[in-house]
């Protein structure tokens, strides 16, 4: 079951969507539009934006998933962090703290779930591009990144694909992955070694 809801604010709405007795598995994708700035240029407005969608949205989606998961006694959720939330960059103002802020969070249910049969994992990709990340804003997102990681990555790696991530949050969703929990794993074709 999939499904599009907005999270980034508490919605009693958001209820509905997880009271299914045969709930087992979660995929939380938040994503704000990228906007890389120095945090002495991020307002007060675009840093919330962006924490919202991307970390308050993973909150909001998880405490529901996790109050039905409760109840079934079993489930395994995936969120979807980044690179850029373990690995820092100039621009990453608001973008990588948020990222960061889904791998803190994700540990956190993990610890607090593990005894009650239910995993929760994140998946951190490298760049990718998709519909909302078309090849053209992944390049040029690249070479801007490039510029100024170079001392840290290796960009000339090839880049992930779709395919990738869903096969990586698979792992994590599949009994192969039962003995997993509070994990990050890295999809990037090593960019990041």
């Amino acid at each position: 079951m999939f499904s599009d809801c907005y999270t980034h604010s508490k919605s009693e709405d958001n209820n509905v969507i997880f009271d299914n007795e045969s709930w087992g598995m979660s995929m939380n994708q938040n994503l704000y539009p990228h906007l890389f700035q120095p945090l002495t240029e991020v307002t007060e407005s675009d840093w919330q934006k962006v924490i919202n969608t991307n970390l308050t949205g993973v909150f909001h989606c998880m405490k529901y998933e996790l109050l039905q998961m409760q109840k079934q006694g079993r489930g395994a959720i995936v969120n979807n962090a980044s690179i850029g939330g373990l690995r820092m960059a100039p621009g990453f103002g608001a973008y990588g703290p948020s990222k960061a802020g889904v791998i803190a969070i994700t540990q956190t249910a993990a610890l607090e779930n593990a005894d009650k049969g239910i995993r929760v994992n994140v998946i951190c990709p490298g760049p990718t591009p998709t519909p909302l990340n078309t090849p053209e804003k992944v390049a040029e997102f690249s070479t801007w990144f490039a510029e100024r990681c170079a001392q840290h990555m290796d960009m000339s790696l090839p880049e992930s694909s779709v395919e990738d991530q869903a096969n990586a949050i698979l792992f994590f969703a599949e009994d192969a992955s039962a003995a997993v929990t509070g994990q990050y794993l890295i999809v990037d074709h090593g960019t990041t070694i």
